[in-house]
């Protein structure tokens, strides 16, 4: 019973994230069946942007909560929550007014098609982005039926709209901009059904809030997590740019249809994506909650044992994949969609996505040591390896040349991880009090 108590959380997280990550897959495939190439290619350039405001949210909000909330409970938690949620909504605001000045332009311009498209985003940041923060506070509760339950909610309605997009049902056009607006929609519901289960939890908590009437109670609470996630926010948007920076190098040196195809055979590597994304839902916390019991002797085999749990399981599944690619390239994609050479456009991208893999539990080690700085300084110099050879490797050979280009850059990325770890991993800093060990955890500038 007890070993069931203690590993039913993770059971439920890894569940809850093959679920949201079969959804997300199975609309990209339906929309690379249904819609031209090109239009695809728009609405993957689009996912790229709501992936980019996800990517800072999570920087900027989630992490810190995941982070801090961690070591919280009752009101104390409550009062990060409700903070963190405020400014939540206020991001999401300016995201959406950002998105809406942009297609304003677009339309000045002529280019309807991507206007379209701007002001579809401008309306579902706002829902889109809340869901996401809600399912993340579940998480840090340890809630995962709670995170599961939303989740649910949500993407069977995204997939539903999707479906009801591609067969045109109410006269619905099967374009971008309704598969975006069919996004948008279903997260308002889950937003709106989080919010309620999250306040029948907290609402006594909530209603003793000085937060709610007190500035600078308000502000006290804010400075606490700028401490954490303003070098998140910059390491996270960096990150972003490097990693997604080949589809928008594809997309404009070779245009979206090249890019719609580089996508439709990535979709297949991301039949490995829900064991990651259960590592990046649940390991955050875990990491954070060890360094402050137990320091860096607790971290260091806590990063030993997650990785070969995690990693055995992920390279089994990835060699599979591989070998597989063929076929599911004929199962996923017919007639509709011919992807040419898919066994090794799949191979290279299994590549540099497995080697990602396996440094995210380092990743999540070296920010519970405080190390968020020197995770933006790696960022930096992928961003900057991706935008020079990355740029030269798509301009000589396409889309082999962008998936080249993410396994060096992967590479690149673990080197850098463990020469911050190997640094911060000093016998000097074995051996701190738990005061000391909870400052640092909390305060990235140690």
């Amino acid at each position: 019973m007890g070993y069931y108590r203690r590993h039913s959380g993770a059971a439920i997280a890894l569940a809850d994230q093959c679920f949201v990550s079969g959804v997300n897959f199975l609309i990209v495939v339906l929309l690379a069946r249904g819609l031209s190439l090109e239009s695809f290619g728009v609405f993957m350039v689009a996912q790229l942007l709501l992936t980019l405001c996800t990517t800072l949210q999570n920087a900027a909000i989630a992490q810190p909560h995941n982070i801090l909330g961690a070591q919280r409970t009752g009101i104390e938690f409550a009062r990060l929550t409700f903070v963190l949620g405020v400014l939540q909504l206020g991001l999401g605001a300016i995201a959406a007014a950002l998105a809406a000045a942009i297609g304003a332009v677009l339309l000045l311009h002529h280019s309807t098609e991507y206007a379209a498209i701007a002001f579809a985003l401008s309306l579902t940041l706002i829902p889109w982005t809340a869901q996401e923060y809600l399912r993340r506070i579940f998480y840090t509760r340890g809630d995962a039926r709670g995170a599961a339950g939303n989740d649910f909610v949500t993407y069977s309605l995204q997939l539903l709209g999707i479906v009801l997009v591609l067969y045109q049902v109410g006269g619905i056009s099967a374009t971008p901009v309704s598969a975006v607006a069919a996004l948008g929609s279903a997260s308002l519901v889950g937003a709106v059904f989080g919010l309620y289960r999250l306040r029948r939890a907290l609402r006594g908590s909530f209603a003793a809030l000085p937060e709610r009437h007190s500035y600078q109670a308000f502000k006290k609470t804010c400075a606490e997590s700028w401490r954490l996630s303003r070098w998140l926010v910059a390491q996270q948007g960096v990150a972003w740019l490097g990693s997604s920076a080949h589809g928008w190098l594809l997309a404009s040196i070779l245009g979206p249809a090249a890019f719609g195809l580089y996508r439709a055979a990535y979709q297949i590597v991301n039949l490995l994506n829900p064991l990651r994304q259960a590592a990046m839902n649940f390991l955050p916390s875990r990491a954070a909650r060890t360094f402050a019991e137990h320091g860096w002797t607790g971290l260091r085999r806590w990063h030993r044992d997650t990785v070969f749990r995690l990693g055995l399981p992920f390279v089994v599944c990835a060699i599979a994949i591989v070998l597989c690619a063929e076929p599911l390239a004929r199962i996923f994609y017919g007639r509709e969609l011919a992807l040419p050479n898919a066994q090794w456009m799949v191979a290279l991208g299994v590549v540099g996505y497995t080697l990602n893999f396996l440094r995210t539990p380092l990743d999540y080690t070296v920010l519970a040591g405080g190390g968020a700085q020197d995770l933006l300084v790696r960022s930096i110099w992928l961003a900057l390896f991706v935008l020079t050879a990355g740029t030269a490797l798509i301009g000589g050979i396409g889309i082999y040349g962008a998936l080249i280009s993410e396994i060096a850059a992967a590479l690149l990325a673990l080197l850098l991880t463990l020469r911050v770890y190997w640094t911060r991993n000093s016998p000097a800093e074995s051996d701190e009090s738990p005061s000391t060990r909870l400052a640092i955890a909390q305060s990235p500038q140690s």
